[in-house]
Order: C-alpha cells, then sequence, then structure tokens
C-alpha cells in the first residue's frame, strides 16, 4: 500500500542527509576506470541512449538493476534504513559493495 507520509518523511530525512554541506565535500569514492552511469526519468530515452553507448564494441550494457538496493542491503541491512543509518564511512561501504 502507498503511504505518502512516509515517502515524503524519507525524502526529508534523505535531503537533511545529503545537504549542501555534505556534497560540497563528499566522501572519497571508490576509484573505477571507465564506468558511465546513463540516469534519467522514465520515457525520457536513457535506454536509447544505452544502446547507442553498447553499439562500441568496448561498452558492456548493464541495463536496469537492483546493485543500488544489494549494496544498502550489504552495508545497512536493507534500503529501509537507508539514509538514517548512511554516515560517511557507511556511504563509503555502500560505493565499495556498489
Amino acid at each position: 500500500t502507498w503511504d505518502e507520509a512516509a515517502v515524503e518523511a524519507r525524502f526529508r530525512r534523505v535531503a537533511r542527509r545529503f545537504d549542501a554541506a555534505a556534497c560540497a565535500a563528499p566522501p572519497a569514492a571508490p576509484r573505477v576506470h571507465g564506468v558511465v552511469f546513463v540516469v534519467g526519468m522514465p520515457r525520457s530515452g536513457t535506454t536509447l541512449v544505452e544502446q547507442i553507448l553498447a553499439s562500441h564494441p568496448a561498452v558492456v550494457p548493464l541495463g536496469e538493476t537492483d546493485r543500488l538496493e544489494r549494496a544498502l542491503g550489504a552495508v545497512l541491512g536493507g534500503p529501509e534504513a537507508y539514509p538514517d543509518a548512511a554516515d560517511d564511512d557507511a556511504c563509503a561501504r555502500i560505493g565499495t559493495a556498489y
């Protein structure tokens, strides 16, 4: 069932956790060579962009994936714990797990 109040509260917690100060000096991310994320709203052309990139022999498309959700689960016990338990150390571990 949809709980609008709960979703709004979660978005507010995300905004508080990742405020301007947190985004100005984010924790160091693991260096991964050659990773490209194609993100966008549904029906905005992201699949077409992925297909165009994947036409190059050195590009492997991943498609839509649940890897971030699995990384959140591995580090925090599940996505429902996010962002409350996502301190800088947890964010670094989520990035490594991802």
